[in-house]
């Protein structure tokens, strides 16, 4: 039965199955956060929590509103599910690889060409990278890691 389902879609079980390896090699990364930045990185958990605990984006004050509140609602639906930071950011990564491709499958009709091209982007080394994805929102040179 499997191996029917391979051969009727070999694209889209491809594609399964490189994400499914892709979500094994993050699962494990470590997290990191400038916990000193009042502005970026601890606003975002900070919101996030409040988020969480029902109080929408916390205490009204100067701060409340200067950034979206999209990523904070990203990190509490991620902790809501149980999801690990780097696993969700990865997932998001993925939906973004696969809308991709199939953006362009009418354009590339060479199925294995496709399959190359989704490769190289789900492995692309800066999914793999510190500043990029395993930091929770912006960049910097001075990070306090989190377990």
């Amino acid at each position: 039965m499997m191996i029917k389902i391979i051969k009727k879609y070999p694209l889209t079980s491809f594609m399964a199955c490189l994400l499914i390896i892709k979500i094994l090699m993050v699962s494990g990364m470590p997290i990191f956060a400038l916990g000193e930045a009042v502005h970026d990185n601890k606003l975002m958990i900070n919101n996030s929590t409040s988020l969480l605990n029902g109080q929408w984006l916390g205490e009204y004050n100067e701060i409340t509103l200067i950034k979206g509140v999209f990523f904070p609602l990203f990190l509490a639906a991620s902790n809501r599910l149980n999801i690990s930071y780097t696993v969700a950011v990865s997932i998001m990564y993925v939906i973004g690889c696969i809308i991709f491709i199939v953006a362009i499958k009418d354009l590339i009709t060479n199925k294995k060409i496709l399959m190359f091209i989704y490769t190289v982007l789900l492995f692309s080394p800066v999914s793999y990278s510190v500043d990029a994805f395993q930091r929770v929102y912006r960049k910097s040179k001075r990070v306090i890691s989190f377990p």
